[in-house]
């Protein structure tokens, strides 16, 4: 079946490419906002091309938006998440595809790495997506039976991510799951070395719930058909394998897209630094003038030169007003410390000076508690999107009663590894009585001792710490068993009992650390130096 031009061109109402690209040129800044600049430094009135031209020229363009995106993104992603598949209430071993997947999505890329790009997308245009795809269905047909599924390369999935603009349009049923979605691309190409002309190939993917049909037209560049009904061609059709229509969704919800909170003030931002520095190069410049009696005087300026004036003549340096220059340098600065509050992170958008070193701890809490509450929230979002992804694929692989749950994408600290570190040093003086307390401390420690280990080595230290302070408690609780009936004893001869006591309680808890394999000998009682509790006075009886 053909489609026209027109019902595969049909734009769904949020799809808005052209403030996505301003906003992706904002994030990005380079080539790829000089590309856009008209779109941030309209032209004014009245004002000669040839001086708008200059002024574009000229302008120079700071992101804040960027670093604050990556920011988010490399703190969300500073670990590894772990991957848990559930049956029956239990956690169970994953099978290999899906541990294959975790590591390969398709052309040798990590989910983490496929993911965080994905992350990072989603901040700049609101969404993101990827699509599950099932590599064989494409030159076979479609498995008869479950053996035939395995044993034919078709359990094996990949991922191919999908932009905001690549989507053009979509449906939902009545649970809210996709429909169908129709998703296009474009590709320039030459079709040989000896052809100096570009050929474009535009493609047209439609997904419903069980097949994928694509549609393609071929045209030479600037030759795209005009007329609306021009039918495009049928090109292929198969089972994508799936469920549902394969395609994930990364949204962010419209409270935490940052690039869409910092446009305005992004924008702002520039044109009024523009126009400061702009104005700066026309006028910001003192030029002499020279009042003389004799207007046939001439005079050569330059280094090494001097002017030689009469009595009634004078040289001055007259230069423009300053004070509208000051005003525009404080908006300045105005809207760059919006573009950090916006985003909860106004400790960045500080100066270096001694009002931002004299902030106090209380203030700086703050600033990572912001910073703890949106990372929590990002890494649900993403957690989400994860689990769909397997479940997706898990079902398509006939593991219907497998579930899935990410870990590993929360509770996020932004102290630095030495603040951790001291914390719980300092922490562990209170001698607060509680294994599980010591346990989570002690870990959290160790995991910002060692944030790039891998998660097996992550998950092995926290195992050994969880065992090390499981079998100190037992110790200790020996030890506070036969120091209990002893810690009252205020006489020599009771203390001198105590000792041999305590003596004989380390050496039992010795032994028995060598039986269990820890490898220390009981250690020999020393000798201890007794004050008697009773006052002698020299030349007296005690």
């Amino acid at each position: 079946m053909s489609l026209t031009l027109e019902a595969l061109d049909v734009r769904h109402d949020s799809y808005t490419k052209e403030f996505w690209d301003d906003l992706d040129a904002l994030y990005r800044g380079g080539k790829a906002f000089r590309n856009r600049i008209q779109n941030f430094l309209p032209q004014n009135e009245l004002e000669p091309s040839d001086v708008y031209h200059k002024r574009k020229h000229n302008a120079t363009y700071r992101s804040y938006m960027g670093p604050i995106i990556d920011y988010y993104a490399a703190w969300l992603f500073s670990a590894d998440f772990v991957i848990r598949a559930h049956s029956d209430g239990k956690t169970i071993d994953a099978p290999p595809e899906y541990a294959e997947l975790r590591e390969d999505i398709g052309g040798d890329v990590d989910m983490k790495v496929f993911v965080k790009e994905r992350f990072t997308k989603s901040l700049i245009q609101e969404r993101s997506h990827w699509l599950c795809e099932l590599p064989a269905t494409k030159e076979k047909a479609y498995p008869a039976d479950k053996a035939q599924f395995e044993n034919e390369g078709f359990k094996k999935a990949c991922l191919k991510k999908v932009d905001a603009e690549e989507l053009l349009y979509w449906e939902l049923d009545d649970d809210g799951r996709l429909e169908w979605c129709v998703i296009h691309s474009i590709r320039k190409t030459r079709k040989s070395i000896s052809s100096a002309t570009f050929t474009f190939v535009e493609t047209w993917a439609v997904y419903d719930k069980e097949n994928c049909t694509t549609y393609q037209l071929e045209y030479e560049k600037g030759q795209r058909p005009s007329d609306p009904k021009t039918v495009v061609p049928e090109t292929f059709k198969y089972k994508h394998g799936f469920l549902q229509v394969p395609l994930i969704t990364l949204q962010i919800p419209e409270g935490m897209w940052i690039a869409n909170r910092v446009y305005d003030p992004q924008t702002a931002h520039f044109r009024l630094g523009s126009a400061l520095d702009w104005s700066i190069k026309r006028t910001c410049y003192s030029m002499p003038v020279l009042k003389l009696t004799d207007d046939g005087k001439d005079f050569t300026f330059g280094a090494g030169y001097y002017i030689k004036l009469g009595t009634e003549e004078s040289m001055e340096w007259p230069a423009p007003p300053t004070q509208q220059f000051d005003a525009i340098s404080n908006e300045v600065d105005v809207h760059r410390n919006d573009i950090f509050r916006m985003t909860h992170q106004m400790a960045l958008g500080l100066d270096n000076n001694a009002e931002t070193v004299g902030r106090s701890a209380d203030s700086k809490d703050q600033d990572n508690a912001a910073t703890r509450i949106m990372l929590h929230a990002y890494g649900e979002i993403v957690s989400k999107a994860i689990e769909e992804t397997y479940e997706l694929i898990s079902d398509a692989f006939g593991d219907t009663d497998v579930s899935w749950s990410i870990e590993g994408m929360s509770g996020y600290d932004t102290a630095t590894a030495p603040e951790v570190i001291a914390n719980a040093t300092n922490v562990q003086l209170l001698n607060i009585p509680s294994k599980t307390f010591l346990t989570e401390i002690k870990t959290k420690a160790a995991m910002a001792s060692v944030p790039d280990a891998s998660q097996g080595t992550k998950d092995l230290i926290r195992k050994e710490i969880a065992e090390g302070v499981e079998h100190a408690g037992d110790q200790m609780d020996t030890l506070y068993a036969g120091f209990t009936n002893i810690k009252n004893r205020t006489t020599v001869a009771d203390v001198r009992e105590a000792d041999a006591e305590k003596a004989r309680i380390a050496s039992e808890a010795s032994a028995k650390r060598a039986a269990a394999g820890g490898g220390s000998k009981p250690s020999k009682p020393k000798a201890s130096i007794f004050l008697s509790p009773v006052r002698s006075h020299r030349g007296g009886h005690s």
